[in-house]
């Protein structure tokens, strides 16, 4: 019996063994690191200032607030912060993320830094192109023009969860699904900023609701978003135009002025003027208000 008993023990620790050997290898990011070696910490005006700079903390201060920044900076530790705030090159990027306009509504500290966190996650998978956390976001908001910021903060708040998404239930949440399309995008082309540019922006310096609606929809829509990843992935720099083509010529427009809401309930409770060219003129019409 106690042989038996040996045999079995034996037999499981090497299930278990192989188990560990073939399960998907994560890439622990340096944000992962810098996070969890300062996690708990808080901060001092003088040390956020000695950490960020006077200047560029008097700018964050008047631009997204105290509590904010404070905020921030407790969730993924000053070093992470450090980084992401002398990485964005084009001042007031960060507040214009946090601030609403006529056509989005700003994100909060704590939908910023979800979507941080969910990022570095989707980071961390096998398959994402590259591992830094910080550069993905840097770039993203560098190369996102201040009209397309717009877009970016509707594209947020616009996604929804896919129950029916093909990765084993991993990606059916809204922004974890956003995150991990932007993990697997080539940030050295700028290939998720140029889509969301030429979709949300096709004239200069006039924002286009109908263009980031359609993002929003393609991003919701997708069962399989890796293969959505592989295909705008594929097509490179110089095909990334013909994906913007295609998609700004779709005809049947449903759409509100305000992006991130994808209902005409939803539209015109927030305010916003809902356009559809979905629906029929015969009798009785149909409504395509979902």
């Amino acid at each position: 019996m106690k042989n038996v008993m040996r045999w079995k023990l034996l037999i499981l620790t090497a299930l278990a063994a192989y188990a560990l050997a073939c399960a998907p290898k994560r890439n622990i990011t340096q944000f992962a690191k810098n996070k969890e070696a300062e996690a708990g910490q808080t901060y001092t005006e003088e040390q956020l200032r000695a950490a960020l700079g006077s200047d560029r903390y008097d700018a964050l201060v008047v631009g997204i607030g105290a509590d904010n920044l404070n905020l921030l900076t407790y969730g993924i530790g000053v070093s992470n912060m450090t980084q992401l705030i002398n990485g964005i090159t084009t001042p007031g990027k960060l507040p214009a993320l946090m601030s609403s306009d006529a056509d989005s509504t700003k994100l909060s500290a704590i939908q910023v830094l979800d979507l941080l966190n969910k990022l570095d996650s989707a980071c961390q998978a096998r398959g994402s192109f590259g591992t830094d956390t910080l550069q993905k976001m840097v770039n993203l908001l560098n190369t996102v023009t201040p009209v397309s910021m717009k877009a970016v903060k509707n594209i947020v708040h616009g996604v929804r969860d896919q129950s029916d998404d093909i990765n084993n239930g991993v990606y059916d949440n809204g922004i974890a699904r956003l995150a991990y399309l932007i993990s697997r995008l080539d940030e050295s082309s700028s290939t998720m900023p140029m889509l969301i540019n030429g979709l949300a922006e096709p004239t200069p310096g006039v924002y286009f609701a109908p263009g980031a609606a359609k993002l929003i929809r393609l991003v919701n829509l997708s069962v399989d978003i890796n293969d959505l990843a592989v295909i705008i992935n594929g097509t490179g720099p110089t095909g990334l135009p013909n994906i913007i083509q295609v998609m700004s010529g779709l005809t049947g427009n449903m759409h509100c002025s305000k992006a991130e809401h994808q209902t005409q309930t939803a539209c015109a409770n927030a305010s916003g003027v809902w356009t559809n060219s979905l629906c029929s003129t015969g009798s009785p019409a149909s409504p395509h208000t979902d």
